[in-house]
């Protein structure tokens, strides 16, 4: 009994083969000309896009927090929570475009990766 849930709680997870789970974070990724130009061209691409999109996305986080705390600390001065508000909406906004063009630039390159293995 215990032995089964020890190997319940701490045994081997039985997961993907895949042991670089934050791919997209490294730079240096991309290995030399393992493909065709198109191929290697695109992981460049997308390395470069996720990476944009990552630096814009923290970018967006960190003044939809500035925001916030202006908007707390406002003290009833009504301009100021305009101001706040203003932040907030444009922050909130800034996030959706980032998740949305990382979706619109998914299924554009798996419409390329379509496209070139044919």
């Amino acid at each position: 009994m215990i032995e089964q849930l020890t190997n319940f709680f701490i045994g081997t997870a039985h997961a993907q083969a895949s042991t670089n789970f934050f791919g997209i974070l490294n730079p240096f990724a991309i290995s030399g000309p393992t493909g065709t130009a198109q191929q290697t061209f695109s992981g460049v691409v997308g390395t470069v896009m996720g990476w944009v999109l990552g630096i814009v996305a923290i970018i967006a986080f960190v003044y939809l927090i500035i925001s916030g705390v202006n908007y707390i600390t406002a003290g009833g001065d009504a301009e100021k929570a305009t101001k706040a508000r203003a932040g907030i909406l444009n922050a909130i906004i800034g996030i959706v475009v980032v998740v949305i063009s990382f979706f619109i630039l998914r299924f554009a390159a798996s419409l390329g990766a379509a496209v070139v293995n044919r």
